[in-house]
């Protein structure tokens, strides 16, 4: 089943499809998902009082305070299977799936004034990110209600190097409490070509060149010499800043219109805490709130578009425990994340009230998943070496103005080796 569309309304369909496209820049925060640090992992995600070295960065930096003093480098490589899907009725479903290691360096110093800094720093090839998506029903914005969406063949790769980072520092207030606050910041360039399914011809070539940062403050708190802990995370809301530019060779030939944009959210309060019982047993959990109103504008051909899209507000719960045999640990995880979504309706107070089509495409962050998680903890020379597996299945049915209910599945797994030890 495929729509047979004349050049004029490709026009209008293709501007859907650049905001889909950049969907990945604007409307997800990665690390929500796949998570940094075996220790984050093989806890389902529960960072707020399990992350430990440079990954803390990510989750709650206050967690620094509980390094040894001295330099701490830290080195891990996860294995990521990543399957999401999308489909509407009367269509194929269209699926984005990857396989990719993804390696994390970062190295923890501790002066003798209590005092930790961390920081973490990886460029990574972004043509190894190239993928291609088939089948992608695309919406225009403007026509009837019957229009049927048009079928498009899309692919997305980076280009050059990006890059991800972090910088967090920490400070011991008293004995049994700790402050912390961080920066992640990315880099990335990127290209999408898109053509008509089966098309030879390319409709458009958008690029883009992409910066998000995000500051993150914690607290931590310990008693009883440190068999009772909590954590607790203010993740501040991301920004990421785009420019570039959008070429359509099929109706103005070589000509490029410049764009730029920026983006602002999501806000994400995290509570944490674990406790030790008859030398051995340690549960844990952790309770996360995410406020997904945000704001995006979007500049092209010297338009300026300004629009506040409300989500949803999302609840993530965690709980699992650590199970501590001699030097060994073992740990056992469940996560149930956006618990609680809302009505998932997406509201747009854009100019004209357009529906922000491809926002809610790749939107992975909204949709529900569970994740089990497992990991092995033992002592390795100077230091430790930690194992996660970690696997997130998810599905959901929205609505979706001019189409109906869409379907979405989800499932990632994760398999990840990390060494931390003391130089």
């Amino acid at each position: 089943m495929q729509a047979v569309v004349t050049l004029p309304t490709y026009k209008l369909a293709l501007p859907s499809l650049l905001l889909l496209c950049s969907s990945t820049a604007f409307a997800q925060d990665y690390f929500s998902l796949f998570h940094e640090g075996s220790e984050t992992k093989s806890k389902a995600g529960a960072g707020t009082i399990a992350s430990r070295n440079a990954p803390a960065n990510y989750y709650n930096p206050a967690n620094l305070i509980e390094e040894k003093r001295g330099t701490s480098p830290y080195l891990s490589l996860d294995f990521l299977t990543f399957n999401y899907s999308y489909e509407i009725e009367g269509y194929d479903s269209v699926a984005i799936k990857t396989s990719s290691p993804v390696p994390f360096l970062g190295v923890t110093w501790q002066s003798e004034s209590d005092f930790p800094v961390a920081f973490s720093a990886l460029p990574i090839p972004a043509s190894s990110g190239e993928r291609k998506i088939e089948k992608l029903p695309t919406l225009k914005f403007a026509g009837d209600s019957e229009s049927k969406p048009v079928l498009m063949d899309v692919t997305t790769k980076g280009e050059g190097v990006s890059l991800r980072s972090s910088f967090g520092v920490a400070y011991k207030v008293m004995t049994g409490l700790g402050v912390g606050l961080s920066m992640t910041y990315g880099s990335s360039k990127g290209s999408t070509t898109a053509k008509t399914h089966g098309g030879d011809e390319d409709l458009m070539i958008d690029k883009t060149d992409t910066t998000t940062y995000r500051f993150i403050l914690g607290v931590r708190a310990s008693a009883l010499r440190g068999t009772l802990n909590s954590g607790l995370a203010i993740h501040l809301p991301a920004v990421s800043k785009s420019k570039g530019s959008t070429q359509y060779p099929a109706l103005a030939g070589d000509a490029k219109a410049p764009k730029s944009g920026s983006y602002k959210g999501p806000m994400t309060i995290g509570l944490g805490g674990n406790g030790e019982f008859f030398g051995f047993l340690i549960p844990f959990g952790e309770v996360r709130y995410t406020n997904w109103a945000t704001l995006r504008n979007q500049k092209q051909d010297q338009v300026l578009e300004q629009a506040k899209v409300d989500y949803f507000n999302t609840t993530d719960i965690i709980i699992g425990s650590d199970f501590k045999i001699s030097e060994y640990k073992v740990t056992f995880a469940y996560g149930m994340y956006q618990s609680y979504i809302g009505d998932g309706v997406m509201k747009s107070e854009s100019e004209d009230d357009k529906e922000l089509i491809g926002m809610e495409f790749q939107n992975m962050t909204g949709v529900a998943h569970s994740n089990l998680a497992l990991g092995f903890d033992m002592p390795l020379w100077s230091g430790r070496l930690q194992t996660g597996l970690m696997y997130i299945s998810g599905e959901r049915d929205v609505w979706n103005k001019g189409r109906g209910y869409g379907h979405y599945e989800l499932s990632i797994l994760s398999v990840t080796a990390s060494t931390s030890f003391a130089l």
